[in-house]
């Protein structure tokens, strides 16, 4: 087993939905998966106090058609995707904001 799939392997083996994956229905595509919070991220707003969110990963196994301004409906709520960012190995992170 080469390297790169190695990794992927590994990635895999963390991003078990099984264990750790909360369900998400993407409204636009009508489509159900897993994600997985795993990422925490910490900014500054324009008032100088801290925001922290929660980034969920998706494993691109489940779906890789996640786009900007889609609406996910996860834990009974809806959310506004604003970023989405492969990380280039088997994942994309997306950051959200309430809908």
């Amino acid at each position: 087993m080469n390297f790169k799939q190695q990794l992927r392997d590994d990635f895999d083996a963390m991003l078990d939905k099984n264990n750790f994956g909360v369900s998400c229905l993407n409204t636009r595509t009508n489509l159900s998966f897993d994600v997985i919070f795993n990422d925490i991220y910490t900014s500054i707003n324009d008032e100088g106090l801290p925001i922290t969110e929660n980034i969920p990963i998706i494993n691109t196994k489940d779906t890789n058609d996640i786009k900007q301004n889609d609406v996910l409906t996860i834990d009974n709520k809806n959310y506004i995707v604003f970023e989405v960012q492969h990380d280039g190995i088997s994942g994309l992170d997306i950051r959200l904001k309430y809908a």
